[in-house]
């Protein structure tokens, strides 16, 4: 019962000094989204330059987003990479869905920039690219499953799996919010719902048949990151999560998609 009250209370002091800019986000957000081909996330204090000019020399023509609260954290870092060069700004849509990232915050415990950068990769529908190595062992840890990587990666092979993981996203995304959604129903077997989200990573694994067909010990080059299942869970373990959930609208759902999140420290660069 304490658990519950601690995370309660902390959100909703989030929600109440929650002070995000939103008008007119989700005009903004349709004319992203189409477009975006993945959500960067890495640590702001520390200086990713080599693997940020690495994937724009590689990847041209690709929009990825950044959040707004991530570029926030290091404006003058980031400043040289925005407006499509090749980072394009990324913001909630609707006010509600920043209120999903505290209720992630609790969850996780993980820093805020993280898990708006989750949340947001599952509403603009797009991978996660995590630059890392250490933010993706964070992440990798709680999630439902991962992909190995047994080959060495050429430019080409990266273009092709990151290509891939787009699709995984798009494919999956549609069942994935319709299942989250029964996450507001009293009457949700939560045991089912997270059985089924296993199910349905175990189905698009299959697609990086190629990674896993070597014998080298590279990495994980993708976890796959369900925040839904991870709420499910710490219901289960008593913790009334679903209540607090349950005072957002359903729209939030939006963030609660299964997440590729792709490893892009897990190989030598080319």
């Amino acid at each position: 019962m304490n658990a519950f009250i601690n995370i309660s209370d902390s959100f909703n002091r989030k929600f109440k000094v929650c002070v995000m800019t939103i008008s007119n986000m989700f005009s903004k957000y349709a004319s992203v989204v189409k477009n975006l081909r993945g959500v960067i996330l890495t640590d702001p204090y520390l200086d990713s330059s080599k693997v940020i000019e690495w994937l724009i020399e590689r990847f041209k023509y690709r929009n990825i987003g950044i959040s707004q609260m991530l570029i926030g954290k290091n404006p003058k870092f980031f400043s040289r990479w925005l407006n499509g060069k090749p980072f394009i700004e990324i913001y909630h849509p609707i006010r509600e869905t920043s209120f999903l990232v505290g209720v992630l915050e609790d969850v996780l415990g993980f820093n805020d920039y993280v898990c708006d950068s989750i949340v947001l990769s599952s509403i603009y529908i797009s991978p996660l690219l995590v630059v890392n190595a250490e933010l993706f062992n964070q992440i990798l840890k709680v999630s439902i499953d991962h992909v190995e990587l047994r080959v060495r990666l050429k430019v080409k092979d990266w273009k092709l799996h990151l290509r891939i993981a787009d699709y995984t996203i798009l494919d999956m995304y549609k069942q994935c919010i319709e299942d989250a959604e029964k996450l507001w129903s009293l009457n949700v077997e939560l045991s089912r719902f997270i059985k089924n989200r296993s199910e349905i990573v175990g189905r698009d694994k299959k697609r990086y048949w190629r990674l896993s067909s070597g014998e080298l010990s590279e990495g994980v080059f993708l976890a796959y990151f369900d925040a839904a299942s991870l709420i499910a869970k710490k219901q289960l373990e008593k913790l009334s999560i679903l209540e607090v959930l349950r005072k957002l609208p359903i729209d939030v759902a939006a963030g609660l998609s299964i997440v590729p999140v792709v490893n892009l420290s897990c190989s030598v660069y080319d």
